[in-house]
């Protein structure tokens, strides 16, 4: 199983699709990784 997970404190000007996107990104930096990983990916990475 693989894992991708964006941590953010949120802002009015913060719009939903960014922190979405950010979870796709560490999603797919897992799954390229290897089997059983997570990865977090943090606010302006």
């Amino acid at each position: 199983m693989s894992i991708g997970l964006a941590a953010a404190i949120p802002e009015a000007e913060q719009q939903i699709q960014d922190f979405v996107n950010r979870a796709d990104k560490a999603l797919y930096m897992a799954k390229a990784a290897g089997k059983n990983r997570v990865v977090t990916v943090e606010e302006g990475e």
